[in-house]
């Protein structure tokens, strides 16, 4: 429904195996939804598997959810083969490492609702 019920969702007794997040979300947008999840403000692992769903692709957001080590970045209108193929490959990422929560908790996405 929207970002603030993500975070509600995630923040409950689930073992996720990766996540697609849309960064036009009301109440909470995208990168600020991941970057709760890279600080281990969720109940999910800090390095869960993220794809970013956007039909912004402009530098700042690409750089941001990279920033926020984004597993993958799909921009909208995205083919259900394009999208599978990202959905499988993000199991596959489940162990990586991450950086620590200093270097996530310095990045400024702006205000949960700021789109920007």
């Amino acid at each position: 429904k929207d970002g603030a019920e993500a975070l509600a969702t995630i923040s409950g007794n689930l073992n996720l195996d990766g996540m697609l997040l849309d960064f036009m979300m009301p109440r909470a947008h995208g990168l600020h939804v991941l970057k709760q999840i890279r600080c281990g403000h969720t109940g999910q692992p800090r390095n869960l598997p993220v794809a970013m769903l956007t039909s912004a692709s402009d530098k700042q957001t690409v750089a941001l959810s990279m920033a926020l080590d984004c597993d993958a970045f799909l921009v909208k209108p995205v083919n259900k083969e394009t999208l599978l193929n990202r959905v499988e490959r993000l199991a596959a990422r489940r162990n990586r490492p991450i950086r620590e929560v200093p270097w996530y908790e310095a990045l400024d996405v702006g205000p949960p609702e700021d789109l920007s």
